[in-house]
């Protein structure tokens, strides 16, 4: 798998200090075999499944806000 320019830590670590804030080790900023263990970890959550999962009480609010106001 490529790793992106700016991930790579040789590249992070030529970056002066007030580039930008410290950003602490996670997923975004890992590479190689790291980031496919973090992804793994995570990666249930972000199913679309999981993502259309809470679509019915958002459109219930929604569409009773929507009728409530039509009403006034």
């Amino acid at each position: 798998m490529a790793t992106s320019g700016w991930a790579r830590k040789s590249r992070r670590a030529s970056w002066p200090r007030t580039a930008m804030p410290s950003i602490p080790p996670g997923m975004i900023t890992a590479d190689g075999a790291d980031h496919r263990r973090l992804r793994t970890l995570v990666s249930s959550a972000f199913t679309a499944r999981r993502a259309y999962a809470p679509r019915g009480r958002p459109r219930t609010v929604c569409r009773g806000r929507a009728v409530g106001e039509a009403a006034s």
